[in-house]
């Protein structure tokens, strides 16, 4: 296969997986601060946790697909640190260690029982962290060999957490009918999904303007082309629909207390935010691959029919768990 072809599963496999991913952090969250939007959105935030085997196997085209990916697979020699990380065994063995510790966290997340119950979910939370900043780094910032910044972790962590709540907010939409099929679901509810949703997008905006801040004003040779190669061509365009779409019109959307009550009007923005972390990981991946192979080294078509493709099994598997998971609280409550 081409490196178009994978370069666009990298970007939409990146977004479905904070989608799952992100789901056991709002698991761990919960269990640590409570509230009632926790209590209602459990089992969403459950189902989609359990769909993390999925993306353990949908990751296997990426290891196949590293040598088209990755430059430092052929440009990295010698015997010094960075050439040790790099190389293919070692990422091999550590992207290994990332997902057994997923599954792992990702399990006893789902196990954890509500707030006041017995469990320790703060040290997960942390492991959780650290691990998907190292992966971030892996997966994503080693695209540009050179280039490195300390917040992107925390830009990848704020992503996954952005998507996975979005995700849940359009799916509790749909399930309930705007909480008129599950009297957990009330307007107050969506209000305090709403103020979450708006803390995580204002959350995004400022540790993307600290990173763009901090590349500024030290004008080293080795960051500045990463974000020269994103703001000029047609990658200006993607820019801008960053800053409004991701960031401006949610954000001035998202301070309405009207809104943030309405389930479909609420459901209608994390929609649009689910659609812009899409357009972000492409941003933040495909540009490295203009300045290698020109313009032709994109093809959004292709990039939009992976996405969808690798959405629909874990769409699938969504809500084949959600339906036992309701089930079984149902049960339980009983």
């Amino acid at each position: 296969m081409s490196g178009t072809f994978y370069q666009g599963y990298l970007s939409a496999y990146l977004l479905w997986l904070g989608v799952t991913n992100g789901a056991v952090a709002f698991l761990l969250l919960h269990r640590l601060t409570g509230g009632g939007w926790g209590d209602a959105a459990r089992p969403y935030f459950r189902a989609s946790a359990m769909t993390l085997p999925l993306l353990a196997i949908l990751f296997l085209p990426i290891v196949a697909g590293m040598d088209h990916l990755y430059e430092w697979t052929s440009a990295m020699h010698g015997h010094d640190l960075r050439a040790l990380y790099f190389s293919r065994q070692w990422f091999l063995i550590r992207a290994a260690f990332y997902w057994l510790c997923w599954l792992l966290i990702a399990w006893r997340a789902v196990k954890l029982r509500p707030p006041g119950e017995a469990g320790y979910p703060g040290p997960l939370l942390v492991l959780w962290s650290v691990i998907v900043t190292f992966a971030s780094f892996d997966w994503g910032m080693s695209l540009e060999m050179h280039w490195y910044s300390t917040i992107y972790g925390f830009s990848f962590m704020n992503g996954q957490a952005l998507s996975a709540l979005s995700f849940v907010i359009v799916m509790a939409m749909w399930k309930t009918a705007g909480g008129k099929d599950d009297p957990r679901f009330s307007a107050d509810i969506f209000h305090d999904l709403g103020k979450l949703l708006l803390t995580f997008v204002v959350l995004w905006a400022y540790l993307s303007f600290s990173q763009y801040l901090i590349t500024w004003t030290g004008n080293l040779s080795e960051e500045v082309p990463w974000y020269i190669q994103r703001s000029t061509g047609p990658w200006h365009l993607v820019a801008l629909l960053l800053i409004f779409g991701h960031f401006a019109v949610p954000f001035i959307l998202l301070l309405s207390r009207d809104l943030k009550r309405n389930a479909l009007a609420l459901s209608l923005v994390a929609a649009g935010m689910l659609a812009l972390r899409w357009v972000d990981m492409i941003w933040l991946v495909e540009p490295t691959f203009t300045r290698r192979f020109g313009p032709q080294g994109v093809n959004l078509w292709l990039d939009a029919a992976l996405a969808v493709l690798l959405g629909i099994p874990v769409l699938i598997i969504f809500l084949w768990r959600l339906r036992a998971t309701r089930r079984q609280e149902s049960h339980e409550s009983h």
